[in-house]
């Protein structure tokens, strides 16, 4: 399993490191239905990449359905 830390994760999705967070934590971004951060440690969180896949992989879909 390949763990994405929170800037790659950004990266990956086009988007700044507190979106990432936005959209995995906050009430209102739950439709979206981004991956939960994963603890890696005390002070840490990561981001199982094939998870990460599955959610972009949605969104285009989602985009060529409209």
């Amino acid at each position: 399993m390949n763990i994405l830390r929170p800037k790659a994760t950004a990266q990956k999705c086009g988007v700044t490191p507190i979106t990432i967070r936005r959209w995995a934590t906050e009430e209102k971004y739950r439709h979206m239905k981004f991956p939960k951060p994963l603890s890696l440690g005390e002070n840490s969180v990561g981001y199982p990449e094939s998870e990460v896949d599955e959610f972009l992989e949605a969104r285009a879909a989602k985009r060529g359905a409209t």
